[in-house]
């Protein structure tokens, strides 16, 4: 276990290139009852720095990609539960985790993630219940990697192991 002080954290606020330190300066702002969330997770503390980050897949009930927070940041992945090419959130699931990892900031709608400033590649696996298949998870691991992505989230579990999900994630 990592045990940092709040001085070690915010010391991390500080963005280092090549022989230039810049503070990042949050520039939200600091009403924390609507973004409750970034003192759960102690990202108050910690600003992301303004660099592009990698496409992060995500793999769930879909993404509303016309959410105010995440318009403009989706790629459409597959959708493998209607089979289309559209993986729109019927349950709020998928946006939600989407939201908590590249929600928009400073645009007065919902809450701030600030995570990653990259894309989010939707691809929508498991059905408005919750409940997928291993073959349309496995495969949509794969057309994460075919769209770019180079982190998958699959915010979801199963009580035994898969030999298609880990083909999936090992392509």
């Amino acid at each position: 276990t990592l045990i940092m002080t709040a001085a070690e954290l915010r010391d991390m606020r500080t963005i280092r290139k090549v022989g230039v330190r810049k503070q990042a300066v949050p520039t939200y702002p600091n009403d924390f009852s609507n973004n409750w969330s970034w003192v759960k997770v102690s990202t108050d503390i910690i600003w992301p720095d303004k660099a592009v980050n990698p496409s992060i897949c995500v793999v769930d009930t879909g993404v509303d990609s016309s959410h105010p927070d995440l318009k403009g940041y989706v790629i459409n992945g597959q959708d493998y539960v209607d089979g289309d090419t559209v993986p729109m959130d019927d349950n709020g699931h998928g946006t939600h985790v989407a939201g908590t990892i590249a929600a928009r900031m400073n645009n007065g709608a919902g809450t701030v993630a600030g995570i990653s400033i990259g894309k989010i590649v939707a691809v929508k696996g498991v059905n408005s219940q919750g409940p997928g298949t291993t073959f349309n998870v496995g495969t949509g691991f794969s057309n994460c990697v075919s769209k770019g992505a180079k982190i998958i989230n699959p915010d979801l579990g199963s009580h035994s192991p898969s030999q298609v999900l880990y083909k999936g994630l090992n392509n």
